[in-house]
């Protein structure tokens, strides 16, 4: 199977007086990543400092990338940060800031994977300084790159076609996490009877987990949120207000009783879970996998449905399985979305514990933590350059649902 040559020839100047907005679109597992390659604002400081000055002075132009009308509700996004302090060092070849249709998140698992491979095709070198620095396994044919993130520095394996310079899209990137690890395993979290749904009946709480995998995530059983069929034709209207009501409790419990942050490395502060999981492991058993498997529902912000497994909730979902003694070192576990499950398994991401590490939490206590691979497959959808014109009312892009609540 061939790749994509990506040569970005873009017009240098398609309406007088107006800069372009110039990125690369791709989707893992039917989510979409858009990539911005030219034309935002040179960004300074360090990653962090970039993502501050980003929020801060040029929020206008996520949104303007993101939003309604070039973008949507369920739009991904990162921008290139080809000089951050790791970068300057050489420990990183790329930094990457991911943004939503909301604001910016430390970490995004599908983008990872698209940013990765897009990366590898790009030749230009003013867009990607260190693109001659990627080393290329001869025996293994792919390429690694190392990006930095707002979770620091995340590795990522991509399968080349012969000689290294253009992405296989027949097998799939591995990227592989920043030490994750579980922070709560069944915790009881009281749900207040202002926060109640219908299919909860008459229990009083719910049971979940909290893991790290780049960002903190809740893993619930549908069928503990009162839905007996579990993740088979799903309801989605009553799932989501299950998930929000669900995500509020949670989010009093541990602001207000349960405060989990002594138990976690002090440098990731507090524990603030804005995501929860739904995971089902039944549904998958009708179907023939060959990996341990399970299917997930997450909602992110504006109550979008995640099209991909999420990539950084498989890693947490790993290191919850393992810290439960669910999995080994090296076993492999299938994670499907929906979209995932109705397309017989293509799509699906892999997830697999590849080394345990040591981390020192807020107590000065030694806890266990695993780095996690997880793999999947991103596609081309497109190249664009986006514009704007005098006197448009909607230049800076807009959420439909906001506007017209």
């Amino acid at each position: 199977m061939g790749s994509i040559d990506i040569n970005l020839q873009f017009s240098d100047n398609p309406i007088p007086g107006h800069s372009p907005i110039e990125c690369i679109d791709l989707h893992t597992s039917g989510q979409p990543a858009r990539i911005v390659v030219r034309g935002f604002p040179l960004l300074q400081g360090t990653l962090l400092e970039q993502r501050s000055q980003a929020r801060s002075k040029y929020d206008h132009l996520r949104s303007r990338i993101i939003l309604e009308p070039r973008g949507h509700a369920a739009m991904f996004g990162a921008i290139l940060c080809p000089r951050t302090e790791l970068t300057e060092t050489g420990e990183a070849h790329m930094g990457v800031l991911f943004m939503h249709n909301s604001g910016f998140s430390d970490m995004c698992g599908h983008c990872t994977i698209a940013v990765a491979r897009c990366l590898v095709d790009l030749q230009d070198k003013s867009i990607f300084p260190q693109r001659r620095n990627l080393c290329y396994d001869t025996a293994a044919q792919s390429v690694e790159i190392k990006l930095h993130t707002p979770t620091g520095i995340v590795r990522v394996v991509v399968p080349t076609l012969p000689g290294g310079s253009r992405s296989d899209p027949s097998r799939p990137v591995a990227f592989f996490s920043v030490p994750s690890f579980a922070a709560a395993l069944g915790l009881r979290v009281p749900i207040p009877t202002e926060n109640r749904w219908p299919e909860l009946g008459g229990r009083q709480d719910v049971e979940l987990d909290i893991g790290y995998g780049g960002a903190w995530y809740g893993l619930v059983k549908c069928q503990d949120l009162g839905f007996a069929s579990g993740l088979r034709q799903p309801d989605l209207e009553a799932l989501e207000q299950a998930n929000k009501q669900l995500t509020k409790s949670l989010s009093e419990f541990l602001n207000h009783t349960h405060n989990l942050s002594e138990s976690v490395p002090a440098r990731l502060g507090e524990v603030q879970v804005r995501r929860i999981m739904i995971t089902d492991e039944y549904v998958v058993q009708d179907a023939v996998f060959e990996e341990r498997s399970e299917a997930g529902l997450l909602f992110y912000e504006s109550e979008q449905i995640d099209r991909s497994p999420t990539g950084g909730c498989v890693v947490a979902r790993v290191a919850v399985a393992y810290a439960k003694g669910l999995i080994q070192l090296h076993e492999r576990t299938l994670y499907h979305s929906l979209l995932s499950l109705a397309y017989q398994g293509e799509g699906a991401f892999l997830g697999t514990p590849v080394e345990e590490v040591s981390l020192i939490n807020s107590k000065d206590n030694p806890s266990v933590a695993v780095t996690v691979k997880v793999e999947g497959k991103a596609y081309y959808t497109g190249q664009s350059t986006f514009i704007i014109e005098d006197g448009d009312p909607l230049l800076n892009g807009f959420a439909f649902k906001s506007v017209i609540e």
